[in-house]
């Protein structure tokens, strides 16, 4: 579902927070070399994201890709949120 005025930059911040990740750390677990590109998308000075990226935010934080770009679906749970960073943090190790 959703959520009215919800951006991608609201819910890529919103499940950050939810599984207690620091920018820096989220960066790292979704192979992204620029955690300020992280950064700049929270804070809507970037609005479109790269498919690569969408790809590797998504998988990290258990959305699915047009949930996280779009707002269409589900939002992921903290447990699948959790869930995904673990999975997410052992590859990126």
């Amino acid at each position: 579902m959703r959520v009215r005025h919800d951006t991608l930059g609201k819910r890529v911040l919103r499940l950050r927070t939810k599984a207690g990740l620091s920018v820096s750390e989220l960066a790292r677990i979704a192979g992204l070399k620029s955690p300020s590109h992280i950064g700049l998308i929270e804070r809507e000075e970037r609005t479109g994201i790269a498919v690569q990226t969408a790809l590797a935010l998504s998988r990290a934080l258990g959305a699915t890709v047009e949930w996280l770009v779009d707002g269409d679906g589900v939002e992921p749970t903290e447990d699948d949120v959790k869930r995904a960073i673990e999975r997410a943090s052992k590859v990126a190790a």
